[in-house]
C-alpha cells in the first residue's frame, strides 16, 4: 500500500490528570481534532477506529504510522488542574522521510 503524501493519524490522547479520570474528555479532544482534519482538502486522515486501537500501547510511532498507512502521527495528552481542562503536549511526528 502506498502512503499518501499528505496523511495523518490522530492517536487517543493520554489522561495525565492525577486521578486518571478524564479518559472520556481525552478521547473527545482527539476526536474533535480528527474531525476537523477531515475537512482539510487532499489530506488523508486515518479513521478513529483504526487510530484508537493503539490506545494504551507503548509502540514506536513509525510502526504505528506504517500500520495505519500515514506519514504523520499526532499524539497528545490532557490533564485536569484546578477544575480546568488543559490540553497539553500535542505533538506531531513525521513518521517517514518523503522520497
Amino acid at each position: 500500500m502506498k502512503t499518501p503524501q499528505s496523511s495523518i493519524a490522530v492517536l487517543a490522547f493520554e489522561d495525565m490528570s492525577p486521578g486518571r479520570d478524564q479518559e472520556y474528555f481525552c478521547d473527545g479532544v482527539a476526536e474533535e481534532i480528527l474531525t476537523m482534519l477531515t475537512r482539510v482538502p487532499d489530506l488523508h486522515v486515518a479513521s478513529r477506529t483504526s487510530s484508537f486501537r493503539f490506545k494504551g500501547q507503548a509502540m514506536d510511532i513509525a510502526d504505528i504510522a506504517g500500520q495505519l498507512g500515514v506519514r504523520t502521527v499526532l499524539e497528545g495528552s490532557v490533564r485536569c488542574s484546578s477544575n480546568r481542562k488543559i490540553h497539553r503536549c500535542c505533538t506531531t511526528w513525521p513518521a517517514f522521510t518523503p522520497s
